[in-house]
């Protein structure tokens, strides 16, 4: 397939060659046949004479070249709006055009001989017509050897002389030849140029190819250095810090258990909780996300009731809302049902909802409702907290993004947990995005499909 698509292309492109030269030729031409026939016209001989009949007969044979110089004139002046389709009658008239034009110069050669043995237009008509026709080789033989032929057997018509005919006849033989192969000299040479150029193209080709799997590669490697040092940092800091602090808070439980009261047991006991739950959410957001990078999460979609899952997302937050004094509404009605994965779903609002509390003020609300949208179901987790600048949204979803800001309680986060969100809508085919408003509140959207495949 590969190779008849490069021969129609080479095809075309020495067609092409062919128009463009033939283009310039009718302008040369014709004043030139013209100043001819003007000249013969007026030093015709006396009627009824061998001149007479020469002088008409080269003035016929001027104005058949004139008619080619036209027919060539029409072919090539519309050369940039013949459509693709028509490219073989195109061909079938360059080279009718062609064996006409050599057929002329044997015409005006068998009537010379009424005044001159020279054969010279025959050499000038073949030698031009090699040069400036391109014609595939097995036509060139065809159209050469055809005038050749004609040549040989017509000249004797008025060339009676054994010797003139003789050397007419081999001059013509060799002028042919050089012909010949001058005309496929001129074709290869062409065709050799443009298949260079297609082998040029296709290496190009190849070479913007690996340019850009490169490029690709190059952001791959990139993304994968960052999540690398995204989470050895959480690994680190993130993750090392809750522990210690457990250790820390345990270790004076364990030794100053019987000096405490019971309000200070308390105290201890809620900032340990609190702790070992930031711990064990990061944690789960720490497999997850390896699960992903080592392809081995499962995507395993089915039809759900979204309210079940936003009611036990708000379970999971419900301790942190309440230390805060932050009221979560759940406007999602009992009858919606969405097809997507539980494991993802769940993971998706966990996330976004304890983002809401993190960044929620005391006495802050937290929405959770949906809208049916041409293009599938839109959740939107909306709270009025201190918002998010303009400058910082891109940042939230990038694994390498140093952003990472405390919420209104000092509360401390990984960074990982949006990260997550939009790799899950993403395998959804669903999209995420946030608007938020500085001291207004973030409204965070996931749209996903109502038909995934």
């Amino acid at each position: 397939m590969r190779n008849k698509t490069n021969e129609l292309i080479i095809s075309n492109k020495l067609l092409a060659q062919n128009l463009r030269r033939l283009h310039y030729l009718p302008f040369v031409s014709i004043p030139i046949n013209i100043g001819h026939i003007l000249f013969f016209w007026y030093n015709l001989s006396e009627p009824n004479t061998l001149e007479h009949t020469w002088g008409n007969g080269i003035i016929i044979s001027h104005a058949v070249l004139i008619f080619i110089a036209l027919c060539i004139w029409v072919l090539t002046s519309r050369r940039n709006k013949i459509k693709s389709e028509r490219n073989s009658l195109i061909w079938f008239a360059i080279h009718i055009i062609a064996f006409l034009f050599v057929l002329v110069g044997v015409a005006i050669v068998v009537l010379d001989q009424l005044v001159t043995p020279a054969i010279t237009p025959y050499i000038l008509m073949t030698i031009v017509a090699a040069v400036l026709f391109l014609t595939r080789p097995r036509y060139t033989f065809i159209i050469f050897g055809t005038a050749f032929l004609l040549f040989y057997f017509t000249i004797p018509i008025t060339q009676s002389d054994p010797a003139m005919l003789l050397s007419g006849r081999v001059n013509a033989m060799a002028a042919t030849g050089l012909g010949v192969f001058a005309s496929i000299l001129s074709w290869r040479r062409n065709r050799a140029a443009y298949e260079q150029s297609l082998i040029i193209e296709d290496q190009q080709k190849a070479l913007e190819a690996s340019n850009m799997e490169l490029k690709k590669q190059a952001v791959i490697l990139h993304d994968t250095n960052a999540t690398k040092d995204k989470l050895f940092s959480i690994i680190a800091h993130d993750l090392k810090n809750p522990f210690s602090g457990i250790i820390g808070l345990s270790e004076v439980l364990k030794n100053e258990a019987r000096t405490l009261d019971a309000d200070e047991m308390e105290n201890y006991a809620s900032i340990i909780y609190d702790t070992a739950h930031q711990a064990h959410e990061l944690l789960e957001n720490l497999l997850e996300w390896a699960k992903i990078q080592q392809g081995n999460m499962v995507f395993a979609p089915k039809t759900i009731k979204l309210k079940d899952i936003a009611d036990n997302a708000l379970l999971l937050v419900n301790n942190n809302a309440i230390q805060k004094n932050i009221s979560i509404e759940n406007e999602i009605a009992e009858d919606i049902v969405i097809e997507a994965d539980e494991n993802m779903l769940n993971t998706i609002l966990r996330n976004l909802l304890t983002n809401a509390v993190k960044f929620s003020n005391n006495g802050g609300t937290v929405t959770i409702f949906i809208a049916k949208t041409k293009n599938g179901l839109q959740l939107t987790v909306k709270d009025n907290g201190i918002g998010i600048s303009a400058g910082n949204i891109p940042k939230l979803f990038k694994t390498g993004s140093d952003f990472n800001e405390r919420g209104t309680a000092n509360e401390k986060g990984s960074g990982l947990g949006l990260v997550l969100c939009k790799e899950f809508v993403e395998r959804h085919n669903g999209k995420l995005w946030v608007e938020s408003e500085e001291g207004k509140g973030s409204a965070f959207n996931f749209l996903i499909p109502c038909n995934m495949g």
